[in-house]
């Protein structure tokens, strides 16, 4: 708690007595409730002395910080769009979106759908390890690029009969070619 002094020091300060006035304000009954009061009154016109202190000292501050937030802000929010607009257009994020929930791209991975690791240039229905349908055994060709683009797009039109009935094609060109590249890009590792 305040010390004797300092009660005197601070009502002499606030109120404008003199030493009769102290002496007067401590004899009577209600000397705490009064200094409570003033002590309140002193912390709140401190706060309102900093709070306007603020207002005219950081004007310039603040006037500067905001311009610089003004300028930049706008070059950071483009910034993120783009950056997130790139790593959605990515061919592993396509892959990912469209594939990843039935097949793997690694080697002997075989899950729902077979392992897609080196798909490129390999016959249709000949990855050990996996039970294929019979439709995708008996395809007769190679997967390339063109072929597997088409598959993508609609698997019943390159090989009516497989077993990726829950998949009904991916209807974007662009993410098919996106998916294609990443598997190419798998195929050449």
């Amino acid at each position: 708690m305040f010390s004797e002094k300092r009660k005197k020091n601070i009502f002499e300060r606030r109120a404008g007595q003199g030493k009769s006035g102290w002496n007067r304000w401590r004899k009577s009954s209600f000397w705490r409730n009064d200094f409570w009061a003033l002590a309140h009154a002193m912390q709140e016109a401190k706060m309102r002395r900093s709070i306007s202190g603020l207002a005219t000292r950081g004007a310039t501050t603040g006037l500067s910080v905001l311009a610089c937030m003004t300028l930049l802000l706008p070059l950071c929010l483009c910034q993120n769009v783009f950056s997130r607009a790139r790593a959605d257009d990515t061919p592993e994020r396509a892959f990912n979106n469209a594939c990843r929930t039935c097949h793997t791209i690694r080697e002997g991975d075989n899950r729902l759908g077979p392992s897609l690791f080196k798909i490129i240039g390999r016959r249709a229905g000949s990855l050990p390890g996996y039970d294929y349908s019979s439709a995708m055994k008996n395809a007769d060709f190679v997967w390339d690029e063109a072929k597997l683009a088409r598959f993508i797009r609609n698997p019943d039109e390159v090989v009516p009969g497989n077993k990726m009935k829950p998949y009904g094609g991916l209807a974007s060109a662009d993410d098919i070619k996106r998916v294609v590249a990443f598997l190419l890009s798998i195929s050449a590792r």
